[in-house]
């Protein structure tokens, strides 16, 4: 006979059917998982054109197709002036908690800011506890929230697509890294999120303002071409475009560098492999460099998840640009 206990957790549990939604400038990235008991499996995604996001047409209610149309969607927007530390926080619990994460993220107006955390390891006693903490603007999140009004799905979470990624990773990779140090990035269009983690705990996490939104720019401006073009040049790779992708890539890699150093000293610890996700194809030239300093790996993040035959089909593309999108459903289905 089941306790009261197992009732309460069975209760307490959160969506068992949720569409994660990773929303882009041009496409719309979407993936339905299902949690059956201690099961989760994939059961559609989906890679969806998306107007130009400053057209009246991207602002509209978003439809998808009725294989994503689960009760329930986490979103996850890219963050565009948001604010993400890990903090080591004494007293959860003694009050005063939010003027703390106020503190620790540095931010002295929190007008049009919500801000929202995550306890890595609790501390007992007087021992700290260590939190990541993000701060995120009022209006990115309504923006996200707009897409799905009414109906199927309904919004259930909103998070950083960068620490979503980071969800996938410690579902995926990162669990044969439970005795080593290893580091992770994921390649955004405005931003990108490098984060170490030391014996399966996250030491590091830090934003980079640089993304393929940056060499799309310099590829623009260098070659005369427009926004779609350029994103073809970086896609197709029928153009060396290295020396004008340079100077950003070496900008990602000296502060990867710098951080890297860093956590090495403060752990005694030496960071060999580097996971990378996200915006993987467009954001070709930003990688290479990396090969210099890590053992680098592209991954896959429908490679650690239960994916029955004939789900994906072959106008996924890349499928490394759907970590974000896997995480928010991961981080949903396993709430309590």
């Amino acid at each position: 006979m089941a306790s009261f206990k197992d009732i309460l957790d069975k209760v307490k549990q959160g969506p068992a059917d949720v569409v994660g939604i990773d929303v882009r400038r041009t496409v719309v990235l979407a993936v339905r998982m299902r949690r059956v008991g201690a099961t989760t499996s994939l059961s559609a995604a989906a890679a969806l054109p998306r107007a130009n996001e400053d057209s009246e047409e991207a602002r509209k209610p978003m439809e998808l197709p009725a294989k994503l149309r689960a009760p329930h969607a986490a979103i996850a927007i890219e963050g565009s002036e948001a604010t993400v530390k890990l903090l080591m926080l004494p007293g959860l619990h003694d009050g005063g908690l939010e003027s703390r994460l106020v503190t620790g993220l540095g931010i002295r107006d929190t007008s049009g800011r919500r801000i929202g955390y995550k306890v890595i390891t609790e501390g007992h006693g007087r021992q700290e506890s260590l939190v990541l903490a993000a701060a995120v603007a009022e209006d990115e999140i309504s923006g996200a929230l707009s897409f799905f009004p009414s109906g199927r799905p309904a919004p259930h979470s909103v998070e950083i697509a960068g620490l979503a990624a980071m969800t996938a990773f410690t579902n995926g990779p990162g669990m044969s890294f439970k005795a080593k140090a290893v580091a992770s990035l994921n390649i955004g269009e405005r931003c990108s999120y490098f984060a170490v983690f030391s014996k399966g705990i996250p030491v590091l996490c830090q934003r980079l303002e640089l993304g393929t939104h940056s060499i799309l720019e310099r590829v623009q401006e260098s070659l005369g071409v427009d926004a779609q073009t350029a994103m073809g040049v970086l896609t197709d790779g029928a153009f060396d475009v290295s020396d004008i992708a340079g100077d950003v890539a070496g900008q990602m890699l000296n502060r990867i560098a710098v951080s890297r150093d860093y956590v090495e000293r403060r752990e005694a610890c030496r960071i060999r492999s580097l996971f990378i996700s996200g915006s993987v194809e467009a954001g070709r030239d930003l990688i290479t460099p990396m090969q210099t300093a890590f053992d680098v790996e592209r991954w896959n993040p429908f490679e650690h998840a239960s994916v029955p035959e004939g789900v994906l089909g072959e106008d996924i593309g890349d499928p490394a640009r759907f970590a974000a999108a896997i995480g928010a459903c991961q981080a949903t289905l396993e709430a309590k």
